[in-house]
């Protein structure tokens, strides 16, 4: 941490413990059995999926927040092939987890 030292007219640093919030992630489960069932019988590839949320360096002024919003992105993604499989905009009100399941393609 620094600090300007008016009587001497110097900043003084200091050292400070960093204090790391506990962060939680949630672990979407998929309970619905005919989408399980439905899944099993899709026929395998290589491919490898990768599922994830990404915040957008723009905001987004809309009246029915009272502060600018900071657009997220959910994303389906095939890493080997480089493809943009699915994405949709998460809103404020979102369920998150739920957002993963919404992917339609």
């Amino acid at each position: 941490m620094s600090k300007f030292d008016d009587e001497n007219n110097i900043w003084v640093n200091s050292e400070e413990a960093v204090i790391l919030p506990d962060m939680d992630y949630p672990v979407p489960i998929l309970n619905d059995e005919l989408l399980i069932n439905s899944l099993k019988k899709q026929r395998q590839d290589d491919s490898i999926l990768e599922l994830d949320i990404a915040y957008l360096n723009s905001a987004i002024n809309d009246r029915e927040y009272d502060k600018p919003l900071i657009p997220r992105l959910c994303m389906l993604v095939d890493a080997r092939k480089g493809l943009i499989l699915s994405q949709n905009m998460v809103t404020p009100g979102d369920d998150v987890v739920e957002s993963f399941y919404q992917f339609k393609f």
